[in-house]
């Protein structure tokens, strides 16, 4: 992730309100998989591209939904419009896994 961009900038609007709990621990709450994949698509290293690509090809992440909640950042238009672009880089890379 870029080290000028402050990390609040990286979250959608109102991600607190649909923290998920993680099972079997108790009083811990993880980010919901569509805000967790527009993160990782702003971050786009490798591993990330492949955490996307494995969550949509197994049916988990909605690409829709993905694209709205990088709208609802505080991103920039081209720093945006590159997440865009690597989100079809994993809808891609998702439909060859499952292949």
């Amino acid at each position: 992730m870029r080290s000028d961009l402050k990390l609040e900038e990286t979250f959608p609007r109102d991600w607190e309100s649909r923290l998920v709990p993680l099972q079997a621990c108790a009083d811990v709450v993880c980010l919901d998989p569509h805000d967790l994949a527009a993160v990782k698509l702003q971050a786009g290293r490798p591993k990330d591209l492949e955490l996307c690509a494995s969550l949509l090809s197994a049916g988990l992440l909605q690409p829709e939904l993905i694209r709205q909640r990088l709208e609802e950042t505080r991103l920039s238009d081209p720093s945006r419009a590159a997440a865009s672009v690597r989100l079809g880089k994993a809808i891609e890379l998702a439909k060859v896994k499952s292949s």
